[in-house]
């Protein structure tokens, strides 16, 4: 038998800061995919109802508490926690619930740098010991995580390989991402036809494949992938599971992993 709630959101009124509270104003905050599974209840972290959506954003500091050492009216700030709910205009917590950030980062960068730019680089950081020339192959290459990895790898002298879903406008799409310094650019069908296997002679194969799709997407990663080499799984927009063929495992030696940065973060200090 169900039961049907209808909550109401009024303005909360909030009485005198504690000693290191801080209160804030919100200056940006994105929607990741992450935050409509939450809301769905398909994501792992489901906080207690009634809630604020958001994983990420950033925040300025309107006031301090009288004992606040770490912020100053007007710094910015992120939340440190995931769940945290930076869907709403005005908030109030500790101080060490926040992470200072520097001026000099633009509001939207800032509002977007705790997810998917943190992901993609403690991928390509943790996973295989890349060095200058070797080749990083990506399903899902023009997402957030996607066009970050691509901008880390052209950095570091890495070269990329990006998969997309065909459309109309895919030479557009090609161009905008080659212009932030991807190396190819190829559709999910080019990747999956014998004309990968002439880009894979020419560039060399990966030693690391990062997949956020799943499915048959995943299982065409696994197999471009250099002996002993790696394929990282944060995503599964296909909803599709991730098959590994036994033969891989066995005589290929490539290893599996997932990556969550929301369990990297707990289990790292602040320092990391």
């Amino acid at each position: 038998m169900c039961s049907l709630h209808t909550s109401g959101i009024g303005e909360e009124k909030r009485g005198p800061l504690g000693p290191t509270e801080v209160f804030l104003r919100m200056l940006a905050a994105p929607v990741n995919p992450a935050d409509i599974n939450m809301i769905q209840g398909t994501y792992p972290i489901k906080p207690t109802l009634p809630a604020v959506g958001g994983n990420e954003g950033v925040f300025e500091v309107l006031e301090v508490g009288s004992k606040c050492s770490k912020f100053k009216q007007g710094d910015r700030v992120l939340p440190l926690s995931a769940g945290w709910g930076t869907w709403r205009s005005e908030a109030w917590c500790s101080e060490d619930d926040l992470q200072l950030v520097p001026a000099d980062i633009p509001v939207i960068a800032a509002a977007t740098i705790t997810v998917n730019p943190c992901t993609a680089y403690r991928m390509l950081e943790d996973y295989q010991q890349l060095q200058e020339g070797d080749v990083v192959v990506q399903n899902s290459g023009n997402s957030g995580v996607g066009q970050t990895v691509i901008q880390i790898a052209a950095a570091r002298n890495l070269r990329t390989i990006n998969i997309v879903r065909d459309r109309p406008d895919l030479q557009s799409l090609i161009d905008e991402l080659k212009s932030i310094g991807a190396t190819e650019v190829v559709t999910e069908e080019f990747a999956q036809s014998y004309r990968m296997k002439s880009l894979i002679e020419k560039m060399g194969k990966p030693k690391l494949a990062l997949n956020g799709v799943g499915g048959k997407s995943s299982l065409t990663l696994l197999r471009l992938l250099v002996d002993a080499g790696s394929m990282v799984t944060y995503g599964g927009m296909s909803r599709q599971p991730v098959t590994v063929p036994t033969g891989l495992l066995i005589f290929n030696n490539v290893k599996v992993y997932g990556f969550w940065m929301t369990k990297w973060a707990s289990a790292s200090s602040r320092t990391n």
